[in-house]
């Protein structure tokens, strides 16, 4: 009898970092403290700013005139340095994140990116023959839930307790 062995591997601090190939991005359910981050040279830009969901708009992070400005909120950190032709700024949504988001970075006159993230739930459904998966919620497994995986009647393993990471994987 062949036994599934599960490596558990945790990523902390992951940052989305922007542009995205392909424009997407997988994340926990409820994620919290999520990073988005850019670097771009200022050359000919005049201003910049983030923009997520049509609920938040940071007009600058930065302006040609008057550098780099941060900015704290409730919901929100944004911060922004100058180092020498190139800003690079970070967004930081510091609330559970639960719906599927789309975040822009827009300078005037460029670049603009953009980046859609997608909200997930680590998998519970199938996970492998031979494997049985307990979690201790009924709710979907997002950021931060744990759940037990053991063998099954008939194979041999070690039982190992996993975390679903920001990245929704055990």
């Amino acid at each position: 009898i062949i036994a599934l062995i599960l490596v558990v591997v945790g990523c902390k601090g992951v940052i989305i970092s922007l542009p995205v190939p392909g424009n997407t991005a997988i994340r926990a359910l409820g994620i919290s403290n999520l990073k988005i981050s850019t670097t771009i040279s200022t050359t000919g830009v005049s201003r910049c700013g983030w923009r997520y969901g049509g609920e938040f708009d940071v007009s600058a992070f930065y302006h040609s005139t008057h550098g780099c400005f941060n900015y704290t909120g409730e919901n929100e950190t944004i911060t922004c340095v100058s180092n020498g032709g190139t800003v690079t700024s970070q967004l930081t949504l510091l609330q559970p994140q639960y719906k599927d988001l789309n975040i822009n970075m827009l300078c005037s006159p460029s670049p603009s990116y953009s980046v859609n993230i997608s909200l997930k739930a680590c998998p519970t459904d199938f996970i492998s023959p031979g494997v049985i998966l307990s979690k201790q919620s009924t709710s979907p497994c997002g950021y931060g839930c744990t759940a037990r995986f053991s063998c099954a009647a008939g194979y041999t393993g070690n039982t190992v307790d996993a975390t679903c990471n920001e990245q929704a994987t055990w």
